[in-house]
């Protein structure tokens, strides 16, 4: 049995960095990072459907790689669900699979020395 908690919720909320995604005055999505053991986590991307295909994903997608290179990270990664269309942007983007769990991918992306 699943039961949604409020309050289990708030908790691992806070505990993220969260970002609202804007074009123009309007908000079209959100992500959430965690920085672990000099990896940065992406927990949570979400943008509206009816802003696919404008180029805001990779505009995140490259912003987290600037937040991940100046904060000296060796990598990003995610975990997507197997299915998710989004896997073409990430790979676009240089993240490669690097393990699979049931219905997921885990992905990084490796981050260039300065």
């Amino acid at each position: 049995m699943l039961r949604w908690s409020p309050d289990e919720f708030l908790a691992a909320w806070e505990t993220l960095e969260n970002y609202s995604v804007f074009k123009g005055q309007f908000q079209v999505g959100f992500f959430s990072l965690s920085e672990q053991a000099g990896d940065l986590y992406i927990r949570d991307l979400q943008l509206s459907p009816t802003c696919t295909g404008q180029g805001i994903g990779t505009w995140v997608l490259s912003e987290i790689a600037s937040m991940a290179t100046q904060r000296n990270c060796q990598s990003i990664r995610l975990k997507v669900f197997a299915d998710n269309p989004a896997i073409s942007l990430y790979r676009r983007k240089g993240f490669d699979v690097v393990g699979h769990e049931p219905h997921l991918l885990r992905m990084e992306l490796r981050i260039a020395c300065r």
